[in-house]
């Protein structure tokens, strides 16, 4: 235990964190409900996400968000007009003001002060810095510890998640989750200090949305080989749908039915049919043999809840490859009940954002896997190529991060200003949430 903390600190330390998370998620369904409301406003006629925000959230060095994270992120971007969808933390943006080495590392003078960024002339540069009364969002990381039982020795993550089921086994993994906080890029002097710097993130994130032309139907190659070779968890049939039919999962028969392209050509929206796809996939990850959302006897608002996560999930999903999705029709009337559990159940928006990571990330890493396996494509999550190998990713899509390890700011998900001098954790904290 770190000699400068006893038990009653880290209990007050604990109490901060918690109330900290607390608070972050009533963000979260703030930003949530005003969608909403936005959305009724204009009887959801607009994409669940605004058309010039088409490009995924990453953070400053490259990696792109996940989770939870980057759906609050996404619609933090669509409230305050942010063209950029790019985040970083007050260190990482004031680390910017400083040269650095091959390795990444400040470069400092003989008094350890960092040399301030020179342009070609060897002109110092203006301070990069954020604009004032801007307040940041906050994003979670979860710290994580794999420990032998017998011998009391820690792995790091990276090396757990590389061995076999067996061998994982016989380690302990404990987790916590952190919030840490971030600002957009234009909540910053970026594009005056730094124009070469914005200029080059403007042109890296301009959105590239998928195409179709008039008449045409709409092609996704990686969901279009899916269901050619039936790669999806269930079978996926492709029929015309008659007058009354609508898309569906079969949760009796575990199959997904959707219509023929065609049709969705002669209503106008070709482009609505992997929205449709994408919804009753994520569905379909409810099943037992799955994720097994469906236990129990099934209510309304049981109903609406499962509606709000295929349809979240669905507009994560097509906005990440860069398709437009509007809400469907036969969920517009779940809208009112979303927004009363949004506001009366506190705990309604985190594990409906469980749920939401949890589906999403299994339809994803099937698309990549398919765009890999059967297509000869590169992974399309990623932008930049960097090297993170050790970066994980937990349910809610915090990143993990090793017992012991840095949270630089410029890696990670961000890091909020203030956090370098936390307390290391007390054994006896460490114990509260474990997972095999």
């Amino acid at each position: 235990m770190n000699k400068n903390y006893n038990k009653k600190d880290y209990k007050e330390i604990e109490l901060s964190r918690k109330q900290r998370e607390a608070k972050a998620f009533e963000h979260y369904a703030e930003l949530f409900i005003e969608k909403l409301k936005n959305g009724e406003k204009t009887q959801w006629k607009q994409p669940w996400f605004a058309e010039g925000a088409l490009a995924w959230p990453k953070a400053l060095y490259g990696k792109s968000y996940h989770g939870m994270n980057a759906l609050m992120l996404i619609l933090l971007c669509e409230q305050k007009g942010y063209k950029i969808p790019v985040f970083g933390t007050s260190a990482r943006i004031a680390n910017m003001n400083f040269q650095k080495d091959s390795k990444g590392r400040t470069i400092v003078d003989k008094k350890g002060r960092g040399l301030p960024v020179v342009d070609a002339d060897g002109k110092k540069l203006p301070y990069l810095h954020i604009l004032k009364d801007e307040h940041s969002i906050p994003v979670f990381i979860t710290k994580v510890t794999v420990v032998d039982p017998e011998t009391k020795k820690r792995i790091r993550w990276a090396d757990y998640v590389n061995l076999d089921s067996e061998e994982q086994e016989k380690y302990m993994v404990f987790t916590k989750r952190y919030v840490h906080n971030v600002f957009n890029v234009d909540q910053t002097n970026l594009k005056e200090a730094r124009p070469e710097l914005y200029a080059k993130l403007v042109k890296e994130n301009i959105p590239q949305p998928v195409e179709v032309k008039e008449g045409e139907e709409f092609h996704f190659a990686p969901i279009d080989k899916m269901i050619e070779q039936q790669l999806w968890i269930c079978p996926i049939k492709v029929q015309e749908l008659k007058a009354g039919q609508s898309p569906h999962f079969s949760l009796s028969h575990n199959e997904i039915v959707v219509g023929l392209k065609s049709q969705y050509v002669k209503g106008g929206h070709p482009e609505s049919w992997v929205n449709d796809c994408f919804h009753e996939m994520i569905h379909s990850t409810g099943h037992e043999s799955c994720l097994d959302r469906f236990k129990g006897e099934r209510d309304r608002n049981s109903y609406a809840r499962e509606e709000l996560v295929a349809e979240v999930g669905a507009a994560l999903s097509c906005h990440r490859y860069g398709i437009q999705k509007t809400i469907r029709e036969d969920s517009v009337p779940y809208v009112k009940s979303w927004l009363s559990e949004l506001k009366e159940n506190p705990d309604f928006i985190r594990t409906v954002l469980k749920d939401v990571k949890m589906a999403t990330s299994i339809l994803d890493s099937k698309i990549e896997y398919v765009r890999r396996t059967y297509l000869g494509e590169d992974d399309k999550l990623d932008i930049r190529e960097e090297d993170e190998s050790t970066l994980e990713f937990d349910e809610m899509g915090d990143a993990y991060l090793d017992e012991g390890e840095s949270l630089g700011a410029d890696k990670k998900q961000g890091r909020g200003e203030g956090d370098g001098h936390e307390p290391s954790e007390p054994e006896e904290h460490k114990r509260g949430s474990m997972r095999r």
